[in-house]
């Protein structure tokens, strides 16, 4: 292997590992994987056994998630801490309301939604 073929795949290796470790711990602002500035994201993940007919957050409605898709809403917070609360509705019609959750600025959550109940994971 040519030295300048070597100091590629070093670097490629270099920078994809430096990628997968900065969404780990989120050091270094990437617009890829970093919430941008004054927002909260939401990660909606259906892993219950059904489609979902849609989700109701902020007065937004997402539509349509199958088992197993997910879902990134990201909206706009720049008022310190704050709440918000969703609720799912099933294609077969029944519903899950959910309390509300605590949000600061920049913050990914990852709601798992499951047949009778939703995980949150800060």
């Amino acid at each position: 292997m040519k030295p300048t073929s070597k100091i590629i795949l070093i670097l490629i290796i270099a920078f994809t590992g430096f990628l997968v470790i900065n969404r780990q711990i989120g050091y270094f602002y990437i617009p890829l994987f970093s919430v941008p500035n004054n927002s909260v994201r939401v990660k909606f993940k259906n892993e219950s056994d059904q489609p979902i007919k849609s989700i109701y957050i902020n007065g937004q409605t997402i539509n349509s998630l199958k088992n197993g898709d997910s879902y990134i809403y990201t909206y706009k917070h720049t008022s310190g801490e704050g709440t918000y609360k969703f609720e799912v509705e099933f294609e077969r019609g029944n519903k899950l309301k959910e309390q509300e959750r605590y949000v600061e600025e920049g913050y990914y959550i990852t709601e798992i939604i499951k047949n009778n109940s939703v995980e949150t994971q800060y």
